[in-house]
């Protein structure tokens, strides 16, 4: 089954892999294995690997990185955002990522830590 946005979704994926490569290796892993599985159009594996621990869980997740460098955590968010919306678009919803991208929209928002 054709997942619509691919191309925006790989572009989210590789910055986001590309950020993480250098320090996070297990985090960039779990996002090249999302892409794989996107590429390859098996939707059963995206849905899985989207709604993942390794991005969305705990301590050790994708969302859970900081770079302790805001432009970086703040670039990131943001490419996690696309991933959610891109992937709502193609029909792939998961209920923690749209929980934590909704925390994170609220916070860039909110926040006067991130008014510059």
């Amino acid at each position: 089954m054709q997942i619509a946005g691919r191309d925006e979704i790989n572009s989210a994926i590789a910055e986001l892999v590309a950020m993480l490569r250098s320090d996070y290796g297990w985090q960039a892993d779990v996002l090249m294995r999302l892409r794989e599985a996107v590429n390859g159009q098996d939707r059963q594996a995206v849905e899985e690997l989207f709604g993942s621990g390794g991005i969305w869980g705990g301590a050790g997740s994708v969302h859970d990185v900081s770079f302790c460098d805001a432009v970086l955590d703040e670039r990131k968010r943001k490419l996690l955002f696309e991933l959610v919306d891109a992937f709502a678009s193609a029909g792939i919803t998961n209920r923690g990522a749209s929980e934590t991208v909704a925390i994170y929209r609220r916070w860039l928002a909110e926040s006067p830590f991130n008014r510059r």
